[in-house]
């Protein structure tokens, strides 16, 4: 399953958390199959998003973007698509 890693650094987090669970139901509406959200310890206004898509084209035309699985981003602000890897212990 793809995932789209966002990072912000917003400016009012408890007014990005708000409107972040309110668009939930257009997100899954355009094929979000859930989301995990990190806050920064140092700066609690920085975020990171992953959201988990059934497909990379959902998750790009949701975000307005072009769909691609290859390549690098040089932009900071877009999303990037990644896939989970097997996990390692410790």
């Amino acid at each position: 399953m793809p995932m789209m890693i966002v990072h912000r650094v917003v400016d009012d987090y408890e007014a990005w958390k708000q409107r972040f669970e309110e668009q939930s139901h257009l997100r899954q509406a355009k094929g979000a199959r859930g989301a995990r959200r990190f806050r920064g310890i140092e700066n609690p206004n920085e975020i990171f998003v992953i959201i988990d898509w059934d497909t990379i084209e959902h998750g790009a035309t949701y975000f307005g973007l072009k769909a691609s699985s290859g390549g690098t981003q040089n932009d900071p602000n877009l999303p990037i698509f990644m896939e989970e890897l097997e996990p390692l212990d410790g």
